[in-house]
């Protein structure tokens, strides 16, 4: 897909579509450098052949205002960049990046929760920062989603189903989080299921299991 993307650019070299996809795809094959390169270059960036001040590229892109670009165009540019910028461990970066995408599509789902996510690695973020945002942005999308209607149930003698599902049912941060809350659960209350879409397997996974009233492998 790079090589025909590559070819397709030599053609047209201003094709916006064509540039989102193509340092999409290097991103996914590590080429990092290239796709900043070519975002750079797009958007005038001086140096954009030797792109070293990660900092200074993005302070430059978000004066940038053009004109000539779809905002949904320049919201998933934005969005290359900033996925540039996490994989190189820049968070401060990326979340810049993305705030820079919400600005331009105020509902780009993935975008808003990414930042929100980094906002936890700025310096200059506190805690209370990172709850009003969020709170501001669970406000603006609840009122897009439909309540679904009330449902009463009498008591009842069975006990709730809980099920979890994940690929990190090992030593991984997931599964330590998970034992102590598996753990935890009300037996005579609560029936709790797992469903482990992973491959791995490791002593973690078996304390896991004893954890639970169900354990299914379904990868």
């Amino acid at each position: 897909a790079v090589g025909v993307l590559e070819k397709a650019l030599e053609q047209t070299p201003e094709s916006l579509p064509l540039i989102i996809n193509l340092t999409a795809a290097w991103i996914d094959s590590g080429n990092f450098r290239s796709a900043l390169a070519l975002i750079a270059r797009r958007f005038g960036y001086p140096a954009y052949d030797r792109v070293k001040d990660y900092d200074d590229l993005v302070s430059y892109l978000e004066k940038q205002e053009p004109t000539d670009v779809p905002e949904h165009q320049l919201a998933l540019l934005y969005n290359n960049v900033g996925c540039v910028m996490v994989n190189l461990g820049l968070s401060e970066l990326g979340c810049r990046c993305l705030k820079q995408v919400v600005k331009y599509s105020p509902d780009y789902l993935q975008a808003i929760s990414g930042m929100l996510f980094l906002m936890n690695y700025r310096e200059e973020e506190g805690p209370g920062d990172i709850y009003r945002e969020s709170c501001r942005w669970a406000a603006k999308l609840n009122r897009t989603i439909q309540p679904l209607p009330e449902v009463c149930h009498g008591p009842s003698k069975e006990r709730l189903r809980v099920g979890y599902l994940s690929s990190d049912m090992h030593a991984h941060p997931v599964g330590f989080f998970l034992e102590p809350l598996l753990k935890q659960y009300d037996r005579s209350r609560f029936e709790v299921f797992v469903y482990s879409t992973g491959g791995v397997r490791d002593r973690h996974t078996e304390r896991l299991k004893v954890a639970t009233d169900c354990w299914r492998d379904v990868n």
